[in-house]
């Protein structure tokens, strides 16, 4: 809309004392609507929840809470425990968020022992040890890359390793990939690269073949994306990835989501 742009709105004729049903009486400037709501009291309105997993010690959640600024991680009581009360797991001050392409998503995932997460301060992954009780130990890092930022992690027991997608400021550019970090060894292993963007790492339940989404500008991965699955392998020195196919999104006129092997 253009500067100047007058609207009739509730708002504004309630303000000035005018308002006659839906009948307004004062035009203001687009954008000026009268409210007694700050934008910071809208947005801290509720808690928004996300990363829900099922765990050994019951479900787990990521919570988005406004008013104290962090995203935290939160336990459920199991169903033969009616009488138990949420637990918060995460420390204050560790809040949980991926900006992997600046929206995130996949900040969370089971690991043996605990999970691994994203941290929102540094976007290095970080494990927090679980058990029935709750916190093992204080988190640690996993990574130890400041100009990297991780997301959409996913626990892969073949490899000893979490998947993530990772994006890398690198000579002005950011180049994304799906990398494997050792969690015993910390070691990284470039999966894929050479996309632009990448999502969904997920790998078989026996281990045999990982897939993954991908996609290159000018599409947007509700327009465009493809389907690769390739086998993994564990020969010394070799690449962990053989044989990858495209196997949906050939023709640029597909969006696959959300892949996964049942």
């Amino acid at each position: 809309m253009e500067d100047g742009m007058t609207l009739h709105h509730p708002l504004a004729a309630a303000a000035a004392g005018k308002q006659s049903g839906y009948a307004l009486q004062q035009p203001v400037a687009c954008g000026h609507w009268p409210s007694d709501w700050s934008a910071a009291q809208a947005a801290a309105a509720s808690v928004d929840y996300s990363e829900l997993l099922a765990s050994p010690w019951g479900p787990l959640w990521v919570a988005a809470d406004p008013q104290q600024a962090e995203c935290s991680l939160w336990r459920g009581a199991k169903a033969h425990e009616p009488s138990a009360h949420s637990q918060r797991l995460s420390p204050p001050g560790l809040s949980i968020r991926s900006r992997v392409y600046e929206y995130g998503g996949g900040a969370l995932c089971l690991i043996p022992g605990g999970v691994a997460l994203v941290r929102e301060d540094d976007q290095q992954i970080w494990l927090l040890p679980l058990d029935a009780a709750g916190p093992r130990s204080e988190p640690y890092p996993l990574t130890f890359r400041p100009h990297c930022r991780y997301g959409d992690l996913q626990h892969a027991p073949a490899l000893d390793a979490v998947l993530a997608v990772e994006e890398s400021r690198e000579d002005g550019a950011v180049i994304h990939r799906i990398v494997a970090i050792g969690l015993h060894s910390g070691l990284r292993r470039v999966l894929a690269e050479g996309r632009d963007f990448y999502s969904n790492p997920r790998i078989a339940p026996d281990g045999s073949r990982l897939c993954w989404i991908e996609w290159d500008r000018p599409n947007q991965p509700w327009l465009a994306t493809r389907l690769c699955v390739a086998q993994l392998t564990q020969t010394v020195g070799a690449s962990l990835l053989a044989n990858a196919l495209v196997v949906a999104g050939q023709g640029d006129d597909e969006s696959i989501q959300q892949a996964r092997f049942r």
